[in-house]
């Protein structure tokens, strides 16, 4: 059995309930499990996994603040974050994952 290693590029956002920051594109190993995702991203803002939510975002037509955009949860359902960032179609090139505390 022979092991899927697509990796997708995202711009990754913090949002603290006031503020928004750009931290930067990661690439994702779309076979990792959610727990290990998950850890990844804690990492990269510095804040335990337990306290972050973690969503799939696509900005309305206008900048606009994290809360007036399309979201995806992303949650632990299932055992890879594949299924839960490319659905069954493709990611519009503007898609971003949101951290928030």
């Amino acid at each position: 059995m022979t092991e899927n290693f697509t990796i997708a590029s995202f711009l990754v956002i913090f949002f603290d309930g006031e503020h928004e920051i750009d931290l930067d594109n990661v690439n994702v190993l779309l076979s990792l499990e959610f727990k290990n995702f998950r850890s990844f991203l804690s990492q990269k803002i510095r804040i335990p996994p337990q306290q972050i939510a973690i969503s799939l975002i696509r900005r309305k037509p206008s900048r606009s603040s994290p809360r007036n955009c399309h979201r995806i949860s992303i949650t632990d359902t299932g055992n890879q974050i594949r299924s839960k960032l490319t659905g069954t179609g493709n990611l519009p090139s503007d898609a971003r994952i949101l951290l928030e505390k």
